[in-house]
């Protein structure tokens, strides 16, 4: 099992279906791939043995989307 700064967005689970466009532009207003400094960590739980993101998914959409080949620092 990778150590959990070793983990990608693709290694994690959402637990939600839907974000709002909303947020996501406001997310896109700061984000820059380049430099993660803003970016908090995605908090994550395990849960039947998989890791589940519980909070994020804007920022995790908004990296996907950047072309992020790794997640920020996750809790």
């Amino acid at each position: 099992m990778p150590d959990i700064c070793d983990l990608t967005l693709k290694d994690l689970q959402p637990s939600q279906f839907y974000i709002s466009e909303r947020k996501l532009r406001g997310v896109n207003e700061w984000f820059r791939p380049e430099d993660l400094s803003n970016f908090e960590p995605i908090p994550v739980k395990m849960l039947d043995g998989i890791r589940v993101m519980t909070d994020g998914h804007t920022r995790a959409v908004a990296a996907v989307l950047a072309g992020a080949a790794r997640s920020s620092p996750v809790m």
